[in-house]
């Protein structure tokens, strides 16, 4: 059983607003990434939301099936919010997927990809789309102790990928949407420019 993490206790600053409840054709952001880990069999995901923000987006997003985690502290950064994600993965998980709210365009098929990595015995695993490291990252459980010792501010899990990088497989995609994140507001229409 592999269970997924998405973080979505930004603060927004660029973005004047919280990323998970931007609009994305008519549907909040954080609604197509748990549609994304629905479709690709996950269940039950654990979601980091900041405190901030936190009963708007419970009230605009379906989290029924959620387990919620809640960061008091998202000034602090993303690796705050990826170790309280990772305490919530339960023990009986092979490991865990991360995936960022501000990332809705990730394909099915990516996730079901990344899935199929670990499940041949990554301990390590993310899509690449022409030469980039993408998004979701897996993440073995055994991997979680040292992993956590390497959080630090907002890089998340940058630092442990660059010092583990040979042991990280990369599965190639034809998915622009897994390295497409939505940070300022002319990002998203720059996607759909792109798309047309």
């Amino acid at each position: 059983m592999i269970e997924a993490i998405v973080l979505a206790a930004g603060l927004g600053t660029r973005m004047g607003q919280a990323k998970p409840l931007l609009l994305v054709d008519g549907e909040p952001a954080l609604a197509r990434v748990l549609r994304r880990i629905r479709d690709a069999g996950l269940a039950h995901p654990v979601v980091v939301l900041g405190a901030p923000s936190a009963q708007r987006i419970d009230e605009a997003v379906d989290l029924t099936d959620a387990t919620i985690v809640l960061n008091e502290s998202p000034e602090a950064g993303m690796s705050g919010s990826l170790r309280l994600g990772l305490a919530a993965v339960s023990g009986e998980a092979a490991g865990a997927l991360v995936f960022h709210a501000d990332m809705p365009f990730v394909a099915t098929e990516t996730v079901q990809a990344v899935v199929r990595a670990a499940d041949c015995g990554a301990d390590i695993a993310a899509p690449r789309f022409r030469g980039h490291r993408g998004f979701p990252v897996f993440f073995r459980q055994a991997r979680f102790p040292e992993l956590r010792e390497s959080l630090v501010g907002d890089t998340g899990g940058r630092a442990y990928l660059e010092t583990h990088r040979d042991e990280l497989v990369c599965v190639d995609v034809d998915d622009p949407g897994c390295v497409h994140d939505i940070d300022r507001p002319g990002d998203l229409k720059a996607w759909k420019e792109e798309r047309t």
